[in-house]
């Protein structure tokens, strides 16, 4: 996973085209996660939507945030600063720890 982030690091920014492409991938890999065999993890989801999808990887962030009352950790994307997949968690409640 360290080797992941590092080269989530060293991605540059993306152009709008790149956006575009990006929105593009996120819709096709929300089709196509429920033919995954594994349950919803959002790290696996976040660091999977990030590393695999292949014109849109230049735009994204990967975020881990925490909250306190009640516990609760939870990963999700943000493409330009939107979150575009969280996983119907509620992210504005969540304080930031990590972002790749």
């Amino acid at each position: 996973m360290w080797l992941a982030a590092q080269q989530i690091r060293s991605w540059k920014r993306a152009s709008r085209e790149d956006a575009d492409a990006a929105h593009q991938a996120i819709c096709h890999f929300n089709e196509m996660r429920p033919w995954l065999p594994k349950r919803y993890v959002c790290l696996f989801d976040a660091l999977c939507l990030i590393r695999f999808s292949p014109v849109a990887r230049h735009a994204r962030d990967a975020v881990i945030g925490v909250r306190a009352r009640p516990f609760l950790a939870h990963s999700w994307v943000e493409l330009d600063g939107a979150i575009v997949d969280d996983g119907g968690e509620d992210c504005a409640s969540m304080q930031e720890i990590v972002r790749l």
